[in-house]
């Protein structure tokens, strides 16, 4: 029989009491009269890169395996409400090496590094696998008859946008993400407060640790959202300093042609460079039946005030604020113009077809996405999808060139996925 190392089996022994320690953290929580909740998911995405893609990966044609285990707990106590999420997720990819390349010194594989704590445990870090385990939810709300506050790791989302929303600092949802179930959770205190008029006043206080790993204010988050009920056209206005900028923002939503219209309209002072940044997303969403079946669909305008005014930018031209906002998850687009068309089809009760393009009004490229899910049963689905990349030469969708001296790109790869989910 082939001998362990020592050196593999002490890791191997330390991964298993870390992953215990945590894992245990939820078991007592069972005895407390609810009962344990979750999912399991597992995929598979098969990807194919441009020839001189950067970084590069080992081969043009990828493969990427994933799976996720979630345990979820809530209960409450008279006015309090205690939730806690543990998770478990594993990637084997060689894309993972990309990753690893960072713009502004953001770690992709330390994902508490700007949390006020560290509820995250690194199993296995390598070069083309990485496993972690976390509490994604640990918090605890109070509830008064008109206001509420909750405490601890939870994800909020503030904005109208369908595929962008840039007023969501907190953790945004890329606009080509497929599974939208969970936004990674975030230490944070938010409020609610009903006013006599039946307005609400909601704030919110997310402090983080700077790259240094010290609380930081200039790296942290502080908002006030007050939401006016109106006749015709509801409206939020909002008040908040994020990071290094002052920003103000003015969301509207109300009725038309049997739909829904949303606006939001936010302007940012950048401390650091000493301007003022604006940007915009307009859509509008609505339903109707054909041949016996329901459709939902979405049209979206967005203007990126941080992007480039060149139509084909090279990476190293473009400005050090959005490289930075780009790197650490809050934008997902390098230009200024862009448009998206989402639809969903009912094709039976078990069976969806959605699809979504996205258009760059600047260099005429896109990127469309179709997916699909179907019911296995009460509990378990399968979701399968297809991304697809166009554009000319240099153009944002089919990778931006690196530099003027180099003909490396930065692209979307064309990707097709399959995804199994069981809940429990």
């Amino acid at each position: 029989m082939k001998s362990f190392p020592i050196k593999n089996r002490s890791n191997a022994i330390k991964r298993a009491i870390r992953l215990g320690f945590i894992f245990s953290l939820t078991c007592p929580l069972v005895a407390l009269g609810s009962p344990l909740q979750g999912h399991f998911k597992g995929a598979g995405f098969w990807q194919l890169w441009p020839e001189n893609n950067y970084p590069s990966p080992s081969d043009e044609q990828t493969d990427l395996l994933m799976a996720d285990v979630r345990l979820k707990w809530q209960d409450d106590f008279q006015a309090w409400h205690f939730n806690v999420d543990y998770q478990l997720q594993g990637v084997k990819s060689q894309t993972l090496l990309a990753k690893r390349s960072s713009v502004s010194g953001y770690d992709a594989f330390d994902l508490d590094q700007t949390q006020l704590f560290n509820l995250t445990n690194n199993l296995v870090n390598e070069d083309d696998k990485f496993v972690y385990q976390r509490l994604d939810r640990l918090n605890a709300t109070y509830r008064a008859a008109d206001y509420s506050f909750k405490v601890g790791r939870q994800a909020i989302t503030w904005g109208n946008g369908v595929l962008f929303n840039p007023l969501d600092r907190f953790n945004p949802f890329a606009p080509n993400q497929y599974d939208r179930e969970y936004k990674p959770g975030i230490d944070m205190l938010s409020w609610q407060k009903l006013m006599i008029d039946g307005d609400e006043l909601s704030g919110v206080v997310i402090p983080r640790r700077n790259l240094n790993g010290d609380i930081d204010v200039s790296s942290s988050s502080l908002g006030f959202k007050l939401y006016h009920y109106g006749e015709t056209v509801d409206s939020q206005w909002i008040l908040s300093q994020d990071r290094n900028e002052t920003l103000a923002a003015l969301q509207m939503t109300g009725n038309w042609l049997d739909g829904v219209w949303n606006l939001d309209w936010i302007a940012g002072y950048n401390h650091d460079n000493q301007n003022w940044v604006y940007s915009s997303v307009a859509n509008f969403q609505s339903a109707f039946s054909w041949l016996n079946r329901n459709f939902t669909y979405a049209i979206e305008y967005f203007y990126n005030g941080y992007g480039s005014s060149q139509s084909r930018p090279y990476l190293q031209s473009l400005d050090s604020d959005l490289l930075d906002k780009f790197d650490s998850g809050q934008l997902f687009t390098l230009n200024r113009h862009y448009a998206d068309v989402t639809l969903t089809a009912e094709i039976t009760p078990l069976f969806n077809l959605s699809g979504s393009a996205i258009f760059n009004l600047q260099d005429g490229s896109s990127l469309w996405n179709l997916n699909a899910q179907y019911s296995l049963s009460d509990q378990s689905q399968l979701l399968g999808g297809w991304q697809y990349a166009r554009g000319n030469s240099g153009t944002e969708f089919s990778g931006i060139r690196v530099s003027d001296l180099s003909d490396e790109v930065v692209a979307y790869p064309q990707q097709l996925y399959l995804q199994y989910q069981y809940y429990f």
